[in-house]
């Protein structure tokens, strides 16, 4: 006999899916009944980190094969120096709401024209919360500018195309940014 749903995700309510990683991935593992309770309430409160190539074959196998879950990551961060992958990863996750993207390795990176527009493609449907870069160079600042409403925009020794547009008031006039953070950055 499974138990109903409201009631599994009530037990799980009592667990945090930041500190109880391992008790949820086994809670998923316990029955039928609480696989996808249990995979729901992990995806949604804790942050995903695809780091690899083959990081990010296993979560698309994943997303293919449970496709509830594509509604339930919310919180992305994306490590790697194939940014190609963003694109990607974010056209699986529709209702991602923050992100971070960092340089894989200790290394920095270029963010390429493409990937600042499919961002903003992206922003403008469904990033609400944080977007966050680390160790990207050369990013091209405006096409940023227009994005839907950010709690916080945060960039991390990072370098920008046209940092006057940060200088000159362009960039905040036209971002709707409860909080912008620079550091290390130029």
């Amino acid at each position: 006999m499974d138990l109903p749903t409201d009631i599994i995700f009530s037990i799980l309510a009592f667990l945090d899916p930041n500190q109880d990683v391992g008790t949820l991935w086994a809670c998923s593992m316990v029955s039928s009944s609480f696989r996808t309770p249990a995979q729901i309430v992990l995806f949604s409160k804790s942050g995903i980190k695809l780091k690899t190539d083959e990081h990010f074959s296993r979560f698309q196998r994943l997303i293919h094969s449970s496709p509830h879950l594509r509604d339930s990551v919310k919180i992305l961060s994306l490590e790697t120096n194939d940014q190609s992958l963003l694109v990607d990863v974010l056209s699986l996750l529709p209702a991602v709401t923050s992100l971070t993207l960092s340089a894989a390795s200790n290394t920095v990176q270029d963010l390429s024209i493409e990937v600042a527009c499919a961002l903003k493609e992206h922003t403008f449907h469904t990033l609400r919360g944080t977007l966050h870069f680390d160790r990207i160079q050369r990013i091209p600042i405006t096409a940023l500018v227009d994005c839907s409403p950010l709690d916080e925009l945060r960039f991390d020794s990072c370098s920008f195309i046209q940092p006057e547009a940060i200088t000159f008031g362009i960039l905040p006039s036209r971002l709707a940014v409860r909080h912008l953070v620079i550091s290390n950055s130029s």
